[in-house]
């Protein structure tokens, strides 16, 4: 959509159709991706990346789990392979 186009809806000078209403309430209610996203697909309930593996709510949780594990189990290693991912 163009900034024109938002600005007559804005001002009421055109209303906007149902897909783009459907639009506006995606990304009110936080629901679009950003521009680091490009690549990834959502289908069904699964988030997918570039190399077509997929991921879903509940594995994100467990990640969390998973790495707070780690860090309670091995400090230093748990920041060294932090430190080693933010350098890749």
């Amino acid at each position: 959509m163009s900034v024109q186009s938002a600005e007559h809806y804005k001002a009421g000078r055109r209303k906007p159709s149902n897909r783009v209403l459907k639009l506006f309430r995606l990304h009110r209610d936080g629901k679009v991706l950003g521009d680091a996203w490009e690549d990834y697909r959502v289908i069904d309930e699964r988030l997918f990346g570039l190399d077509g593996k997929s991921i879903r709510p509940t594995d994100i949780a467990l990640w969390e789990l998973v790495w707070q594990i780690a860090a309670e189990a091995n400090r230093e290693a748990y920041h060294e392979l932090l430190d080693s991912l933010r350098r890749a």
